[in-house]
């Protein structure tokens, strides 16, 4: 078991996250146990030779995909406001964002 973590950081740990532990005793030491267990598996995995592997850069060799910006020329809006569900005295109305 991992002795990185006791009770007083599951605790801080709880703060942070702003989180309320459990009332009962046990379940609160199998949260311990169970991050301890989390901590001693990355523990494991810090001592695998990775050398012989090639890095796994996921997306990395994905290019965005960018077109240029042209400007069109609207000068008939009405088909605009005649999509769009409400106007009035000209504007177009959007439901209130706060209420």
């Amino acid at each position: 078991m991992s002795e990185k973590i006791d009770e007083k950081t599951i605790e801080h740990l709880a703060m942070l996250a702003r989180i309320e532990l459990e009332k009962d005793p046990q379940k609160n030491k199998k949260l311990l146990l169970d991050l301890s267990s989390i901590l001693d598996y990355f523990e494991n995995l810090k001592g695998v030779d990775t050398t012989d592997v090639s890095s796994a850069i996921g997306s990395a060799l994905v290019n965005n995909v960018y077109r240029e910006d042209h400007e069109e020329d609207i000068s008939d809006i009405s088909l605009l406001k005649e999509q769009f569900p409400k106007s009035e005295n000209g504007y177009l109305k959007t439901p209130p964002v706060f209420e």
